[in-house]
């Protein structure tokens, strides 16, 4: 009996390394879905006026940066001491061509 035990014992290190291995490429997998989700739905970018690649994509953005310029110019007139001599700074709508994959 020991040495059935014995010649087992190499499949059951194989068998548990592989089950490790997968469990490590699936912890990367879904690490990867996590932060490709936020940096397209949550994180603003700059580049693109500081909306979402998704709100860009789908029109959103539009709406988005049309509010934002409604709002500074609402602020200026409400408080133009506030922004002194400088001019308010207007969001411009820009049209972004996005790579999908």
């Amino acid at each position: 009996m020991e040495a059935t035990t014995f010649e087992r014992l190499p499949s059951i290190f194989s068998e548990d390394r592989a089950k490790e291995e997968r469990g490590k490429e699936d912890l990367e997998a879904e690490l990867y879905r996590q932060i490709r989700r936020w940096y397209n739905t949550e994180h603003l970018h700059s580049s693109i006026g500081y909306v979402t690649p998704n709100e860009m994509r789908s029109g959103k953005a539009y709406e988005i940066l049309n509010k934002r310029n409604e709002v500074m110019e609402a602020a200026k007139i409400q408080h133009p001491e506030r922004w002194g001599s400088q001019k308010s700074k207007v969001l411009k709508i820009i049209k972004a061509y996005l790579k999908a994959k």
